[in-house]
């Protein structure tokens, strides 16, 4: 009695052809359903008809559909095909016959091949010792034979080139003479080349005036005329300034000062307080005052004249009233002082707006 382990031989019928076949089966495995390969392939091309492609065996000649990477029609083709007979070649090298399967083999042997490949390529003649060696690499003006040769020949061209140089001055090499264009120096150079300064510090110096021409050339900042925010004077930024709304330091300093100033009395009075520029209630107030109407002209303004204008708190700081633009207006110097007097008084009536 065979061991469960031991194949056994099994009867089925062909999935395509239907004909009765028998296999050896074991425990591990599914069944087989095609008698040959042929039948495999033919059911698969049935079943995948996008991957069908034809193909001509090489061995019998016969027309088949299989897979795109088969060659041969079946099994038996393809032992054919492994146990064809050798080749006979002449070796391009030695011309030695040999006999090998490769049809594209052209030498014999390994050694044969490297001194064929060596005598297929280009032969140039050293400039040096006049000796025609190979070209070893494609694409590269090889001049010397070896590394000797090639540093004789960069020494013959390198005392060339220093009596070219010397031209007909012979043992004495010319000399240049130039203006420095920052110190006006004549100065003294070996060589023809374009030098526009000294060394040092002028060489420094002229790099920065081109760098300070290239950078005003390519300034993309608008420098415009424009009116002064402080005086209302007509200027126009110039490179490098960066202050862009005010003609001068003194007029950015007097502005900032002005409103922190205004800012800082109003956090410390009442710690309410809201940053603003005091011109602008002055201009919101048409330049008038608003508790005895009269005209306050801005060319008084920080002068001792009655007429002067100035900014109040309509409910003083001192009072509790916040630093705000809903609590401030234009006033004159006089009602100003008048109002700062009978403070207590003038709180308690209250300050009633006038219209003008």
């Amino acid at each position: 009695m065979p061991r469960p382990d031991s194949p056994t031989l099994a009867t089925s019928d062909c999935k395509h052809c239907g004909r009765p076949f028998s296999y050896r089966s074991g425990k591990r495995g599914p069944p087989k359903k095609h008698c040959s390969s042929k039948c495999k392939n033919a059911t698969y091309h049935v079943t995948h008809p996008s991957r069908q492609v034809e193909h001509c065996c090489p061995v019998c000649g016969v027309r088949f559909v299989n897979l795109a990477k088969t060659r041969f029609c079946s099994w038996a083709c393809a032992r054919k095909h492994r146990r064809r007979p050798d080749l006979t070649k002449t070796c391009a090298q030695c011309g030695v016959a040999y006999s090998s399967k490769d049809p594209k083999r052209k030498c014999c042997g390994a050694k044969c091949a490297i001194a064929w490949s060596f005598a297929s390529k280009t032969s140039h003649v050293c400039e040096v010792c006049g000796v025609t060696f190979p070209h070893k690499l494609v694409g590269c003006a090889q001049r010397c034979c070896s590394r000797a040769c090639g540093f004789e020949l960069q020494r013959r061209e390198r005392g060339q080139e220093a009596l070219r140089r010397r031209g007909a001055h012979g043992k004495f090499s010319p000399v240049y003479f130039r203006a420095c264009e920052i110190c006006g120096r004549i100065k003294c150079f070996r060589r023809n080349v374009l030098r526009r300064a000294c060394e040092g510090e002028c060489s420094k110096q002229l790099a920065c005036k081109e760098s300070t021409a290239w950078s005003i050339r390519n300034d993309r900042i608008d420098r415009k005329p424009r009116p002064c925010r402080e005086c209302g004077r007509i200027f126009a930024p110039k490179y490098p300034e960066k202050k862009r709304a005010f003609c001068s330091t003194k007029c950015l300093r007097k502005h900032g000062g002005r409103t922190t100033k205004a800012t800082r009395r109003g956090r410390q009075r009442s710690g309410i307080a809201e940053s603003f520029n005091p011109i602008e209630i002055l201009q919101r107030g048409g330049w008038r005052c608003y508790l005895c109407g009269i005209e306050t002209p801005r060319r008084l303004r920080g002068s001792l004249d009655d007429r002067a204008p100035e900014m109040d708190h309509i409910i003083a700081l001192a009072d509790g009233g916040p630093h705000h633009r809903s609590n401030v207006a234009c006033a004159c110097r006089k009602c100003n002082n008048a109002k700062e007097l009978a403070s207590g008084r003038w709180n308690r009536l209250g300050a009633v707006q006038k219209t003008f």
